[in-house]
């Protein structure tokens, strides 16, 4: 799974958990693992932009909170990161850099 982190200008933090083709997200689980190819526009969570399945690989953008003074390029201007780089309990949140 490929992950993109939209910079989104928030006042509270956002936990993401992951583990194989489930997110968790402040505690609420959401599982891409039975998505057929195509994309994906709505979702249960303000949190997930959009989902892709493309020749069976899942791309999802998920927001990324920041502050108003952030100006680190990497975060306002982010790459898609391999979930399989992130460890399956790593927790994310709006104050680490992607």
């Amino acid at each position: 799974m490929k992950i993109l982190f939209s910079p989104q200008v928030r006042n509270t933090p956002i936990n993401y958990k992951f583990s194989g083709e489930v997110i968790t997200i402040d505690g609420q689980a959401f599982d891409f693992s039975a998505m057929p190819d195509g994309i994906m526009t709505e979702s249960d969570s303000e949190f997930i932009v959009s989902a892709e399945r493309t020749a069976g690989e899942l791309s999802v953008t998920l927001i990324n909170g920041i502050s108003e003074t952030e100006d680190s390029q990497e975060v306002l201007y982010p790459d898609w990161v391999e979930s399989i780089t992130l460890e399956e309990s790593e927790v994310l949140t709006d104050e680490m850099e992607n």
